[in-house]
């Protein structure tokens, strides 16, 4: 059995990417930070996911690190 530790969500939090802030933001309630949901980061990603396997097939090895690449492009794309 092994007993390596999946981490990748440490990581990506210790990165502190721009993750473009809240998917869907209510007004009014921002300075709770608990209760915004999704960042707008992973919306795209979600959204990168579902176009990638209709579109190629993709298999679950590759296709979250190429939605969150995508998803990261939409980001730098809306700083522009």
């Amino acid at each position: 059995m092994s007993t390596a530790v999946d981490n990748r969500f440490y990581r990506e939090k210790a990165a502190a990417r721009d993750d473009g802030g809240p998917a869907f933001p209510i007004p009014g309630l921002q300075a709770d930070a608990s209760f915004n949901g999704m960042t707008l980061r992973d919306h795209f990603a979600g959204l990168a996911m579902q176009a990638l396997i209709a579109a190629t097939h993709a298999t679950a090895d590759d296709t979250p690190t190429l939605a969150y690449e995508i998803a990261d492009a939409m980001l730098e794309a809306r700083k522009a």
